[in-house]
């Protein structure tokens, strides 16, 4: 009789039959630390805002036509 331990699940395989596909545990990354999460949220609002002032601008310049 085997217990839920001793349950493995099987490798991921691909569509096309090929070979299974397994990620080495040392290609793992680490955390962001703080600087790059600040940056990535100042370029986050940069795009954000680009955007709205794009869409802004689109919508008052079709209601000015």
């Amino acid at each position: 009789m085997t217990g839920p331990a001793d349950v493995s699940l099987p490798e991921p395989m691909p569509r096309d039959g090929g070979t299974p596909l397994s990620v080495p545990q040392d290609l793992q990354g680490d955390h962001a630390g703080f600087a790059s999460r600040f940056i990535a949220f100042i370029v986050d609002c940069v795009l954000s805002i680009a955007v709205f002032e794009l869409v802004l601008a689109a919508s008052s310049f079709a209601a000015s036509a």
